[in-house]
């Protein structure tokens, strides 16, 4: 029996995306239709109302694809929260992240791929606003596969009651494969 600080849950998370990119002859990007659906079972167990370990999976599926899913992502994450601050380490769904970004950083077509993220955020919220510092890894370094990880910076202040003023950054490390 699990004792009164402790809890078991199962989050789902449930996405269902259309995304009609046609960029109307631009060179900035493909021309397709992101049309598919993700679910996202995380068995969940906290303690102490501040500690969480999770581990799921995230899957996908692409309208008109023969495959039975498209993409699978090992969820597994440890994260500590209370009233304004908060760590998350490991392999977390990118909608824990407290951030705003903007699309220059993330496409709609790069996050149906990239839903997970890897590394680590550091949060800090409150009623007046919020600062978020992650480090997310993409890549690791082979002959096949080059090092890649970005540093995310996200922070939001709100004053007089009816103004914010906000910025987000973004540092990508892009290395060379190994031969």
């Amino acid at each position: 029996a699990l004792a009164q600080s402790e809890r078991l849950y199962l989050d789902t998370d449930f996405n269902f995306d259309f995304d009609n990119t046609e960029y109307s002859g631009s060179g900035l990007g493909s021309a397709e239709t992101l049309f598919g659906v993700s679910i996202a079972p995380v068995l969940r167990f906290e303690w102490n109302d501040k500690h969480n370990l999770g581990v799921g999976a995230d899957m996908q599926k692409l309208f008109g694809s023969v495959r039975f899913l498209d993409n699978i992502n090992l969820v597994a994450y440890y994260q500590f929260r209370n009233e304004n601050y908060g760590v998350l380490a490991g392999l977390f769904r990118r909608e824990k992240l407290i951030g705003r970004y903007s699309e220059a950083f993330f496409s709609n077509a790069w996050l149906v791929d990239n839903r997970v993220a890897q590394g680590l955020a550091l949060q800090y919220g409150s009623k007046n606003g919020h600062v978020e510092l992650v480090a997310d890894w993409d890549g690791l370094y082979s002959m096949e596969r080059r090092e890649q990880f970005r540093i995310l910076f996200s922070g939001e202040g709100r004053f007089a009651k009816v103004m914010y003023a906000g910025a987000s950054a973004e540092m990508q490390h892009y290395a060379n494969r190994a031969d």
